[in-house]
């Protein structure tokens, strides 16, 4: 692998004054056209024929060619100082982390619901003690990593999968427990607090790392063609409420769907679980940690659409809690919308004013930098997610079927209508935030904070100076396209279509190995350098090649 392509990462500043501008600037008429297709299918409730699927990815294979598709980005003046070794060793973690895959998703553990799709998964390479070691030695070797390195790959990743450990063992208890007569009813009530349902049955499903309950509901609440008591809807109403199902999917415990803090959880129930991890696995863990780890495994899924949500969170989400790190900025989600609080703002006390305001809008950079993040990492989660299920696409087209879907284009390797609404849901509270800064009332309110450390003879042209600033990150947010795209989102639908050829090559060998290895390797460099290093996936992608 010739990771040498890859170039250093510099201040926050070059997310805003060089990636995003250098990357926008690099899309040419012919892309532009065919992005303006993407976003109008994306944004049109019209179905599409296989045909013209088919064609459309012709389409973004002829202007997205693997051997051109990074030359602007690498041949651009911000890329000329050579990455550290930290890369070959970060790329070399994500290798090892893939050997992990097999006991991190998809396998079906428990099923009374008898899910189609969920055992026709085409599995990860497995790796026993042995095997792993092995593959450890190859990952040595090709990367020319120090034994140091080799044994901090390991112990990195035995702190990233240490909650795997955990789920293995719950997963156990479960189907311990259901095996020996515990109803799937008082599961459910053990962990939700709503006793058993009137005139309907609790399906279960549990795969490697999640627990899935399923029955008659939609987003409106029961079923009303059944015949629920009035106890039960008040009681189901509730909880959806608590967890906010009914408000944009929110993955607060990521990956689980829903806010679960607020529900409170079988004292019993988690006393018998930390003892089970002590007695049978040596584990021991707080009554707070056992909670916090089931609640991430836990989905409420409504019986019609079960194994299309089967599908996307056993399979293409439960492999990223355990294996990635997306949980940690998905709790800043709701907070896209929120401006800069000036009282969070370093202590600046005893500077010049030239000071004052070069930390001022270095926070202001990093602080927008960081929503990006957060953005980023759940676009990332979610087109990983999707890319994760092309196998079984693939599988269930030669049977003449589909995969269960919202995507108008489930036929390509990547949904990229669903990755162009994530680029839009998640950008623009960004653009919101950042137009409120420029606020007449919040640049008062900024005026008013630096009174305390500011003469008023400096205070006019100080605020003017960290408005200039505030100015510079918002041009990247204005929507200047027909399309209402902004350059930022531009920028990163351009970084999603410059990988995608690669993710159609992977994805189209006959086993799943090799993508596998690819994706972890996107997600674990990117959490790494998160908005440089999504910017440059395109560039980690010249370079990659599979490791089997």
């Amino acid at each position: 692998m010739k990771l040498s392509c890859l170039r250093a990462m510099h201040s926050e500043r070059t997310v805003f004054n060089t990636l995003i501008p250098e990357l926008y600037d690099s899309i040419t008429e012919l892309q532009q056209k065919l992005i303006s297709t993407l976003i109008e299918i994306a944004n049109k409730d019209q179905e599409l024929s296989t045909d013209d699927i088919l064609q459309l990815e012709q389409d973004i294979l002829a202007q997205y060619p693997v051997s051109k598709s990074t030359e602007t980005s690498l041949s651009s003046e911000s890329f000329r100082e050579t990455l550290t070794n930290r890369v070959e060793y970060v790329v070399a973690k994500g290798f090892y982390l893939s050997s992990f895959l097999s006991e991190s998703m998809g396998k079906v553990n428990y099923d009374s619901l008898n899910s189609k799709l969920l055992s026709l998964f085409p599995q990860p390479m497995s790796y026993d003690a042995s095997l792993r070691t092995q593959f450890l030695q190859r990952l040595q070797k090709q990367f020319r990593l120090s034994d140091e390195e080799l044994e901090r790959i390991k112990s990195e990743t035995a702190y990233v999968i240490s909650n795997l450990q955990v789920k293995k063992a719950i997963v156990a208890y479960l189907k311990r427990r259901l095996s020996t007569g515990l109803s799937h009813n008082s599961l459910f009530e053990s962990i939700t607090g709503i006793k058993a349902l009137s005139h309907d049955s609790i399906d279960i499903t549990i795969a490697n790392a999640t627990l899935f309950f399923i029955f008659n509901f939609s987003e409106h609440g029961l079923d009303p063609d059944r015949q629920f008591s009035l106890n039960d809807h008040n009681a189901i109403n509730e909880l959806f409420q608590k967890l906010k199902l009914q408000s944009n999917r929110h993955r607060a415990d990521f990956p689980a769907v829903g806010e679960w803090s607020s529900i409170q959880l079988s004292d019993s129930l988690i006393n018998d679980l930390q003892r089970f991890l002590e007695d049978e696995y040596n584990l021991h863990l707080t009554k707070v940690a056992v909670r916090n780890t089931l609640v991430t495994m836990v989905f409420i899924l409504p019986r019609k659409s079960a194994d299309s949500f089967l599908v996307h969170d056993a399979y293409g989400h439960a492999w990223q809690e355990n294996l990635c790190e997306f949980e940690h900025l998905y709790r800043f989600l709701s907070d896209l919308r929120t401006p800069i609080k000036f009282e969070e703002l370093p202590e600046l006390k005893k500077q010049t004013q030239d000071n004052i305001v070069e930390s001022i809008t270095n926070y202001f950079y990093t602080f927008y930098s960081r929503k990006l993040a957060v953005a980023h990492n759940a676009v990332l989660a979610e087109l990983t997610a999707d890319v994760f299920e092309y196998h079984l696409q693939k599988k269930l087209a030669n049977q003449g079927q589909s995969i269960p879907t919202s995507s108008k284009l489930r036929d390509l390797v990547l949904f990229v209508d669903l990755t162009i609404s994530d680029i839009q849901k998640h950008f623009t509270p960004i653009k919101n935030a950042i137009a409120e800064e420029l606020s007449t009332a919040k640049l008062n309110q900024l005026k008013r904070f630096l009174t305390q450390y500011l003469p008023e003879s400096e205070l006019d042209n100080s605020v003017n100076k960290i408005e200039s600033e505030i100015a510079n990150i918002q041009k990247v947010f204005t929507v200047d396209s027909p399309e209402q795209f902004s350059k930022v989102q531009l920028a990163t639908l351009q970084t999603v279509l410059l990988i995608y050829p690669f993710l159609k090559s992977y994805g189209d060998q006959d086993e799943p190995y090799g993508l596998h290895q690819y994706v972890l390797c996107l997600t674990t460099f990117f959490q790494e350098f998160e908005n440089h290093g999504f910017y440059r996936l395109p560039q980690l992608s010249m370079a990659f090649e599979t490791i089997l």
